[in-house]
């Protein structure tokens, strides 16, 4: 360390609890600030990226891609800044919390009589934790949802297989990166408070949202698939009315 504080990468990664392979790559990411070049060898960072790699590491651990941690961390400025960001964000991820309990994978077969090959299926697509000793409870909820899905016949045998679940993955990711981008432009102007109570509400309200449109696009879908129905009906109708006339 030097004597007004900055750190050289060795010791950054050594406090931060990472390889100095992960700084350098959040700094070609743009995740951290390029150190300060005092020598073609010699390079220091600011202590306070010692609590923002933490909260990258923290924000990555909750499955959110680079592209959305990137806004979040420049909208906090400075050492104030990515504190009321951590802070928020695990206030926010407390109350969020599903009623489903973490889990090993033998419990999880156990209750919810899923095939391992389901299990290897969402670990691969990245939607539950690959390798964990135990599945976190958003990990269960997300099993719990498939093996309804599955009980209720919506299996690879009906055309849905395992992997056509990608396709949530992505467009929730799309989603989530919009999102946290619009939310993120607000911080510089809100107190960690604001940030809490605001990020709660958004993101129950926005859920209940997403549910209620897709419940509406489900219903037109449905009601045009059934006129087109009734019209390919009254068409075949009067071809055959035409043909007796014959």
């Amino acid at each position: 360390m030097s004597d007004d504080g900055r750190l050289r990468i060795g010791e950054l990664a050594r406090r931060a609890d990472v390889p100095r392979a992960t700084i350098q790559f959040y700094v070609r990411e743009q995740l951290l600030p390029a150190p300060v070049k005092t020598g073609r060898t010699m390079a220091y960072y600011d202590e306070s990226c010692i609590e923002r790699v933490k909260l990258i590491k923290e924000l990555q651990r909750r499955y959110l891609p680079l592209s959305v941690i990137r806004p979040m961390l420049d909208a906090a400025e400075g050492d104030a800044g990515v504190a009321d960001v951590a802070r928020a964000s695990g206030r926010i991820r407390r109350a969020l919390q599903p009623n489903a309990r973490a889990m090993t994978r033998a419990q999880v077969l156990e209750r919810t009589k899923v095939e391992e090959s389901t299990l290897e299926g969402l670990e691969n697509l990245g939607l539950v934790t690959k390798g964990a000793r135990k599945y976190s409870a958003w990990d269960v909820a997300i099993i719990d949802a498939v093996a309804k899905l599955q009980a209720s016949g919506v299996t690879a045998s009906a055309g849905f297989d395992v992997a056509d679940l990608a396709l949530y993955r992505d467009a929730m990711t799309s989603l989530l990166e919009k999102e946290v981008a619009a939310f993120s432009r607000s911080l510089r102007r809100r107190s960690a408070e604001d940030v809490v109570r605001l990020g709660i509400a958004a993101a129950v309200g926005a859920t209940d949202l997403i549910v209620a449109i897709r419940g509406k696009l489900i219903d037109e879908l449905v009601d045009s698939a059934g006129a087109s129905a009734r019209q390919d009906q009254r068409s075949n109708q009067r071809g055959k009315a035409r043909g007796k006339q014959r």
